[in-house]
């Protein structure tokens, strides 16, 4: 059973328990009100009591069974659920491990990017060093001053805590191989 025909089969029982409930407070209502007539003194409605109290039974076995069905809905919508909830909890993991690779691939990335800026810098820092002027500060020297002054944009992150809440730009690519 899908989970909307589960629903749908237990709103219907519910409703069906819900109308015999406000049938059966009716009747007795109306014997309530036919009781108090017959102890004034007021018979006229007697036979109708005879009828209702009839009704009642009948309403109260319909009632016991409608009452089964409902909990017998009620178990088939749980079972329901746990199976909708299983099935979107699968794909929420395959999600979940496609998202991983994704951002293991990019880090990875990221981090030979990273190796190549710095391999870069060095490099340059060497030449630099070697056509340095005795007398200040040349324009090699000038850029590699400005070089320098770059952050390292994964020491912003080594002590951030994922917000998951936020979407995947919030999740720190440290937080988990800190541990490791």
């Amino acid at each position: 059973m899908t989970l909307a025909n589960a629903k749908a089969a237990h709103d219907t029982a519910q409703s069906r328990v819900d109308a015999l409930q406000a049938h059966q407070v009716a009747i007795r209502k109306t014997l309530g009100e036919i009781a108090e007539e017959v102890r004034q003194g007021n018979i006229r409605r007697a036979s109708e009591a005879a009828t209702l109290v009839t009704e009642r039974a009948g309403i109260e076995i319909e009632l016991e069974t409608a009452i089964d069905e409902l909990q017998t809905a009620a178990t088939a919508l749980g079972h329901a659920t746990r199976k909708d909830n299983t099935g979107r909890f699968e794909v929420a993991i395959a999600e979940a491990q496609q998202a991983n690779a994704e951002y293991v691939q990019f880090f990875r990335q990221a981090c030979l990017a990273l190796g190549r800026q710095w391999s870069a810098y060095a490099e340059a820092t060497v030449l630099a060093n070697s056509t340095a002027s005795a007398l200040g500060i040349d324009p090699i020297q000038k850029t590699m001053l400005s070089l320098s002054t770059l952050p390292n944009p994964l020491s912003n992150w080594q002590d951030a805590t994922p917000d998951t809440t936020q979407g995947w730009m919030k999740i720190p690519p440290l937080a988990a191989y800190r541990e490791r």
